[in-house]
């Protein structure tokens, strides 16, 4: 009897991603949800951490595990005419989501070279120039007093 590891794991994987997609959705409606709700209760809810956590965790695995989903399906997937547009479709949610994740990625290197907790003072204290908001060279960070 031999152990095949790798096969293992791709089985796995696939089971996984495919879990990922169809969990995706209800855990969207669940966060979305959960935002809502802080918004219709004028925000007290996201600063408590039994509500920032289990926010975060279904937030996490919503986008995340869509972005690792979408992807191994768009590269598992046969290319005829027939499944073209659904394979581009695929192409650009793959896009956002690598988007969404370098964004992420972005805003925890800076929390951690910068040692900052969370992201609300580096928002408060950024200093843009108005012609250039998104690309500008003299961006200073102060903290908020």
């Amino acid at each position: 009897m031999t152990w095949d590891i790798n096969g293992g794991l791709r089985k796995f994987n696939a089971w996984f991603d495919e879990f990922i997609l169809e969990v995706a959705k209800p855990l969207a409606i669940l966060g979305f949800t959960m935002g809502t709700v802080d918004i219709y209760t004028r925000g007290g809810l996201a600063t408590q951490p039994l509500f920032a956590v289990p926010w975060s965790v279904v937030q996490a695995l919503t986008i995340d595990g869509l972005f690792f989903a979408v992807w191994w399906r768009f590269f598992a997937a046969k290319w005829t005419w027939r499944t073209a547009t659904a394979n581009v479709g695929l192409f650009i949610i793959g896009l956002v989501l690598s988007i969404v994740a370098t964004a992420t990625n972005m805003i925890l290197g800076f929390q951690q070279l910068w040692g900052v907790s969370d992201t609300m003072w580096p928002i408060k204290g950024a200093r843009w120039s108005r012609r250039w908001p998104l690309m500008n060279r003299k961006c200073s960070f102060q903290r908020p007093a």
